[in-house]
């Protein structure tokens, strides 16, 4: 008998990791000194694609049948703290396809620390999902505005699985009335239920930035920032250590509107271990790479927009470090109280850093466009399509998959 929906996701819930419930623990003796609110969150309904995996025309596998997403979150305010915590549990059901099921399980935990001349952040991600959703990035939105996402190489044909942990500490304090610091950590592991030699191996991420800032105007900022990272693939016989200068100009033109510009360069020393007949020696290559950013974001009225354009170094599932231009655009737009649209847009173009490596390179981009009615204040209705190409090489063959989302999407809580 093949399991229903429900039952694969009562599945999850009993087989997710420690890691999306320890944090409650942790933060739960500070529970009556703050005011706490939970805010469930829970969407199911029917989805299609014609190319799940997105692989090259003759070997297409389209899919259709149920999915839910699940996620509980957990917040707390008080005039000098702000903690988030907020576990997710992602499963599909394709009654004609049982290999391509999947149970996801994420999570996210965000503090912030306000002292009278200081402000300390950590945040921490945790994802074990199929690389279906971690090669193919959508076109949500989950970092900040200017913070590049790298990571993914795109080679989904092989049915595996991802773990992510990845902490991101950072503190800022006043030097003097204009005069900021900041201090900023980063640490990304990745690993592979299987690692697949060119098309998904483990990797860390090991980042530190030093910065200071110059409030040269009530709402300009001008920031210089030092940076140093360490980047390390599994199953290679190299490491790269890179270090690099960056000015970005950040502005808060009115209450809605932020915009920055950024501009740097990076050396990269990659190091690549070689066997000779007197043992083990060191080869050291230095690639120079040009870093960049644009953006803003701006709320207003009814609309919502997000635009950047990035230009960042960093390692990549496919076991190599590229260079990559990414293009990220998402507009919500509320026609009426109950009634709104949204469009999203990603791209994405990755270059090897190393001009011998055998990757050919990397062109991306995912687009959809869907609309969202609320029908009550806690019960929504979303429906959206969604269309993904990718080439690797120039000239290389490209593949595309067209899909569509059928949703209703249950908050409790909600109050607006």
């Amino acid at each position: 008998m093949k399991p229903t929906l429900s039952r694969a996701v009562k599945r999850a819930l009993q087989r997710a990791p420690l890691v999306l419930v320890a944090p409650i623990a942790l933060v739960a003796p500070f529970a009556g000194a703050a005011d706490w609110e939970v805010k469930p969150r829970i969407e199911a309904g029917y989805q299609w694609d014609d190319n799940y995996r997105l692989s090259l025309p003759g070997t297409e596998t389209e899919v259709s049948g149920a999915m839910a997403d699940a996620q509980l979150e957990i917040e707390s305010r008080s005039q000098t703290v702000e903690f988030s915590f907020t576990p997710r549990v992602r499963a599909t059901y394709f009654p004609n396809d049982d290999e391509e099921n999947s149970e996801d399980y994420l999570g996210r935990l965000e503090l912030l620390q306000r002292g009278q001349t200081s402000e300390a952040t950590v945040r921490l991600d945790y994802a074990k999902e199929d690389v279906v959703s971690s090669e193919q990035p959508g076109t949500e939105i989950d970092t900040d505005l200017g913070v590049p996402t790298v990571g993914e190489g795109g080679l989904v044909v092989v049915r595996n699985r991802r773990q992510l942990i990845s902490i991101q500490p950072a503190l800022s304090h006043e030097l003097a009335p204009r005069h900021n610091m900041r201090y900023e950590l980063g640490y990304t592991d990745v690993e592979y239920s299987q690692d697949l030699s060119e098309f998904q191996v483990g990797y860390t991420d090991a980042q530190a930035a030093v910065g200071w800032a110059f409030d040269y105007s009530e709402r300009s900022t001008l920031t210089t920032r030092a940076r140093a990272s360490r980047y390390e693939i599994e199953d290679t016989e190299q490491r790269s250590d890179a270090y690099g200068l960056e000015l970005e100009l950040g502005t808060d033109t009115t209450e809605t509107l932020r915009t920055f510009v950024r501009i740097g360069a990076q050396n990269t020393d990659v190091t690549t271990e070689l066997d000779s007949t007197g043992g083990v020696i060191e080869e050291t290559t230095t690639e120079t790479s040009w870093l960049a950013g644009g953006g803003l974001r701006w709320a207003g009225g009814l609309t919502e927009l997000f635009l950047d354009a990035t230009r960042s170094v960093g390692p990549t599932s496919a076991g190599v470090i590229v260079e990559r231009d990414q293009l990220r655009v998402r507009l919500d737009r509320a026609v009426t109280p109950r009634f709104s649209f949204f469009t999203g847009l990603r791209g994405v173009r990755d270059e090897a850093l190393d001009e011998e490596s055998t990757f050919n390179g990397r062109r991306y981009a995912t687009a959809d466009l869907g609309v969202r009615w609320r029908m009550q204040q806690t019960l929504s209705l979303l429906a959206s399509v969604d269309y993904t190409w990718q080439e690797f090489g120039e000239g290389g063959e490209d593949t595309d998959s067209s899909g569509a989302l059928l949703t209703l999407i249950y908050e409790p809580r909600r109050r607006d």
